[in-house]
């Protein structure tokens, strides 16, 4: 069985200098995204090196977790808003007070 191969070589005499100019316009990520925040470059990582599936998964993972701990916390939310001025209540509406300490741990 024959195989076809191909091999290309460069001739470094006037084309070394268009390579090299050319080589100086490309625009590295470390330089284009170095006002990013690591965590946010980890996540794009992380979802473009994922199937849709595993980040789909992952992500109902996440929403599960944070909707047990937000219910886990109803209680003591409710009993801080019941003790809470009615004007501060009215501002917090909606926000989850209650042992905020254990959503960090």
């Amino acid at each position: 069985m024959k195989t076809n191969l191909s091999y290309e070589f460069l001739a470094y005499t006037g084309q070394c200098r268009t390579f090299s100019n050319w080589q100086q316009n490309v625009i590295h990520p470390f330089d284009s995204f170095r006002a990013v925040p690591d965590s946010l470059l980890k996540v794009v990582c992380r979802i473009l090196g994922r199937s849709p599936l595993e980040t789909m998964k992952l992500r109902l993972e996440t929403i599960k977790t944070w909707r047990g701990l937000a219910d886990s916390l109803a209680e003591a939310n409710h009993q801080i808003f019941s003790n809470m001025d009615s004007g501060c209540a009215l501002v917090l509406k909606g926000q989850t007070l209650g042992s905020a300490g254990e959503a960090c741990d």
